[in-house]
């Protein structure tokens, strides 16, 4: 809001014109001194210079010979004026105020203008769709498109709400299934997102044995019609694809070290189903019954109930489909041949280029799908191109009934094919889609870094959204567990499962630490400190630097550390102290006047161990090559410090001592409840966690395969466990949180 008045006087013929603005901006002629000087001769001079000079300054002074500070009112709600002197100053101010836009909100005045937040009346991070954003119910924090109607069981899968704008309420969505199924005490099963984390390659459909989708580090995930659950082989075996011959029995290829692997479900359980010699690679299975299965990869192999016989070699294939033993189709790499067997033999009978992938409902009803959206379609008679309306990489194909095939790929593509034309769908997402499947038109699903269903009128995600790396846990009880990660990820864990809570920051978040429900902070990247008010998150003080961990004894005594700082935050502000040359990388204390605080002096790469006596940070051990990662302690004499290379110390009241860990690998966090239960978490060979426990006595592994790259670990005094992290041997980081339960 800016409003500008121009005053007008005449004065013998002559017109003076004087501009006052809002705040922000002044004219001037080329005669500076505001008084007139009017000569009644006739050759009267006046200076009526056009330019004008703007004044960016907050102040505006104008000498008009004001004696009042009404005189110099510029009818501008945000500005303060005043008369000093006899010159007018227009001084912007931060009043509240109403910019008369329904889609904005905290109106206040802003370098001399009245403006607003975008709207977000619940403060959840999403917009009213009235505004052009996609909050549902403005009104409500719980009800946005980032929420998770589920798991199973909460209150979210029966408030007769719908809580994530999908526009399916309670138990039709399928969210409302989402189980950990499986994880039995003393278990490490993942906790967040449901039902995996990892990418899905592929998926398989049918009405008696419903959904499997299968991917990486040997996931693999069932819907069984009422509970969508997690069923892992407990291997870093990389799912390419999977089959079902009927109930309870599905097939499926992976890669080991680069060597091709069958897996057999059989009702309860995985079980690797021999292959003789294994091949390099099997990238594609289907089959017409457990008696008639067929595998593909350097070479196609065929199981006829009874053994493995290898039918075609020296090609790399990639796909294969079929409508019987007597017509089986199967692509060559980079989808320049597909091949045909008709029975007695394979033959090469249509040459292409770019095709991912083959599907079809009869042997005179058969779709290739491939790059830049390349389609193409054999009527039995002949091979023609189909209009997609895509340039995006389609990677695969599938097709049900008659008049009825989808193709996914790159960007969230989804094609659907109605029998006269292809037409994209909005699957309401962008992410890649790798696989598509079926049991009806009506029940489609596809996976990749998306897992999503089609109920017939619209595509709906059916899984929880996947954060990006998780750096710091802590939590007040099971039913109150807050982790916070990168890009200004914020989850928190209540009786219901996990759901992401708005931050409203970009910052990379690396700690959280609180004393109580509504007193929580979080820190991270470029000073970002954050607190929680037991309705949303608010930004505190800045410190401009990075920080990487906080943690306090009381609500007015809390230190954050990290990159050359120090800050002690005491119950009203953020007092900023430098540290120059010390990276901290984790600070915890058991008294006002007892903290550590970890890390390494930047200078020269040696670890660092510092301590806080109420009055000044001291330090009291180096070492180098060491960086210190963590910090924590159950008693002012028992305090245990992780670093890079395996090393753990352990504070006696006395000194730091280093114990053997039986590790050479890097550890990130520690977290112990009593003096013989401490655990240290890293990362292995493998890139799956290296999770230590102390007894008492001696360090030793504690767990077999738990597929997380662990940044921290927090944990509750009945022995309940969280670690969190990313998906190891990915380039995307794709956050998660492991628990192990008691």
């Amino acid at each position: 809001m800016r409003i500008r008045a121009v005053f007008g006087a005449m004065l013998l013929g002559l017109v003076a014109l004087v501009s006052v603005g809002c705040g922000d901006s002044s004219s001037s002629s080329g005669d500076s001194d505001s008084d007139t000087d009017t000569d009644t001769d006739a050759d009267t001079d006046t200076d009526t210079d056009s330019d004008t000079d703007v004044d960016t300054d907050s102040d505006t002074d104008t000498d008009t010979g004001c004696t009042l500070d009404t005189d110099c009112d510029d009818q501008n709600l945000c500005t303060d004026d005043v008369c000093d002197e006899g010159t007018c100053t227009n001084t912007n101010n931060s009043l509240e105020c109403d910019d008369n836009d329904p889609c904005t909100q905290d109106d206040a005045c802003r370098n001399g203008d009245c403006m607003g937040e975008p709207r977000d009346a619940d403060y959840d991070g999403h917009g009213p769709t009235s505004c052009g954003g996609d909050d549902c119910d403005d009104s409500d924090p719980t009800i946005r498109p980032s929420a998770l109607e589920g798991p199973h069981g909460s209150a979210a899968c029966s408030d007769q709400k719908d809580n994530d704008c999908d526009d399916l309420i309670d138990d039709e969505e399928i969210t409302c299934t989402l189980s950990s199924k499986g994880c039995g005490s003393g278990l490490w099963c993942l906790d967040y997102p449901l039902p995996t984390a990892a990418r899905m390659r592929a998926v398989a459909a049918s009405p008696e044995e419903g959904v499997w989708a299968v991917g990486e580090l040997g996931e693999a995930v069932h819907w069984d019609g009422a509970t969508l659950s997690s069923r892992p082989l407990g291997c870093d075996d990389r799912f390419e694809d999977v089959w079902i011959a009927g109930k309870d029995d599905v097939w499926a290829v992976a890669m080991r070290n680069d060597q091709g692997v069958v897996w057999r479900w059989d009702g309860s359980s995985w079980t690797e189903f021999e292959v003789g010699e294994r091949g390099d690679l099997f990238n594609g299975i289907w089959g017409t019954s457990s008696d008639d299965v067929w595998v593909v990869g350097w070479e196609i192999r065929h199981w006829d109930g009874q053994a493995w016989i290898t039918e075609e070699q020296w090609q790399y294939w990639t796909e294969i489909w079929g409508t019987g033993s007597e017509d089986i189709w199967a692509l060559v790499d980079q989808g320049s041949a597909l091949y045909h067997r008709d029975g007695t033999g394979w033959s090469n009978v249509h040459e292409s280029s770019g095709m991912e992938d083959v599907c079809g409902n009869a042997d005179n009803d058969v779709w290739l799908v491939g790059d830049g959206g390349k389609i193409e379609h054999w009527d039995g008679e002949a091979w023609s191109g189909a209009q997609s309306e895509t340039e995006d990489n389609l990677l695969a194909c599938w097709a049900g009934a008659p008049g009825t095939a989808w193709a996914v790929g790159h960007s969230g593509a989804a094609l659907h094919w109605d029998g006269q034309s292809w037409a994209p769908t909005d699957s309401k997402n962008s992410e890649l889609l790798f696989g598509v499947g079926g049991a009806s038109a009506e029940d489609v699903w596809a996976v990749g870094d998306a897992m999503i269903h089609w109920n017939g009128s619209g595509w709906h995600h059916v899984a929880d959204p996947r954060p990006v790396t998780i750096s710091g846990i802590w939590g007040l009880s099971a039913d109150d567990v807050w982790a916070v990660g990168e890009m200004g990820t914020i989850l928190h864990r209540n009786a219901s499962g996990w759901a992401p809570s708005p931050s409203r920051t970009e910052a990379d978040l690396k700690a959280v630490w609180g004393v109580a429900s509504d007193d929580i902070w979080a820190v991270g990247r470029v000073g970002e400190i954050l607190h929680w008010d037991g309705g949303k998150w608010l930004q505190s003080d800045k410190v401009w630097s990075h920080l990487y961990a906080v943690w306090g004894t009381a609500a007015n005594d809390v230190w954050a550390v990290g990159s050359s700082k120090l800050a002690h935050w005491d119950g009203s502000a953020w007092t900023d102290t430098s540290q120059s040359q010390n990276t901290l990388n984790g600070v915890w204390g058991s008294a006002p006047n007892d903290y550590w605080a970890v890390g390494k002096l930047s200078s020269s790469g040696k670890g660092l161990i510092l301590h806080w006596d109420g009055s000044d940070w001291t330090e009291v051990w180096t070492k180098d090559g060491t960086e210190l990662s963590a910090v924590w302690g159950v008693a002012a004499n028992d305090v245990w410090a992780v670093a890079k290379k395996g090393l753990i110390l352990h504070w006696d009241g006395a000194a730091w001592n280093e114990v053997n860990s039986g590790t050479t690998q890097d550890l990130h966090g520690v977290w112990g409840r009593i003096s013989n239960e401490f655990y240290a978490i890293g990362t292995s060979e493998e890139h799956t966690a290296t999770i230590l426990r102390w007894d008492g006595v001696s360090w030793n592994e504690d767990a077999d395969f738990v597929p997380v790259n662990p940044r921290a670990i927090w944990g509750m005094p009945t022995g309940e466990l969280w670690i969190g992290g990313y998906l190891p041997g990915t380039t995307y980081e794709i956050g998660l949180v492991y628990r192990r339960a008691l």
